[in-house]
């Protein structure tokens, strides 16, 4: 960590470098995720099991990098996908509603209250 003295009373202190870490390889995961997306959808198709996992995993991490409106974007398309081809009961499905949910719990949860 890089110590740093404080000009008002000259002592040390530490900055912590893990929130600047953590945005540096966030956006590395996502654009690993975006970049095997598109190689999953151009060599299997948007309707492979791989490239739907592909899918979620990138919504996944657009929701840890706090970008939840894009992954509520890519969990409707892939909850839409997954429950036409691998039906309604199916794990993945079911998993990718769950994900689904909380993510819309949780931006409504964030949004201010506008009714007083």
């Amino acid at each position: 960590m890089k110590s740093t003295t404080s000009p008002c009373n000259g002592s040390s202190q530490r900055r912590n470098p893990l929130p600047q870490l953590s945005g540096i390889l966030g956006a590395h995961q996502i654009a690993l995720h975006e970049q095997t997306l598109a190689d999953m959808s151009r060599i299997l198709g948007p309707d492979h099991p791989h490239t739907l996992q592909s899918r979620n995993n990138l919504a996944n991490g657009y929701q840890e990098m706090g970008r939840h409106a894009e992954a509520i974007t890519l969990w409707e398309q892939t909850l839409a996908d997954r429950t036409r081809i691998l039906g309604s009961d199916h794990p993945d499905t079911v998993d990718t509603r769950d994900s689904l949910d909380t993510a819309r719990r949780q931006q409504k949860g964030s949004q201010p209250d506008n009714s007083a």
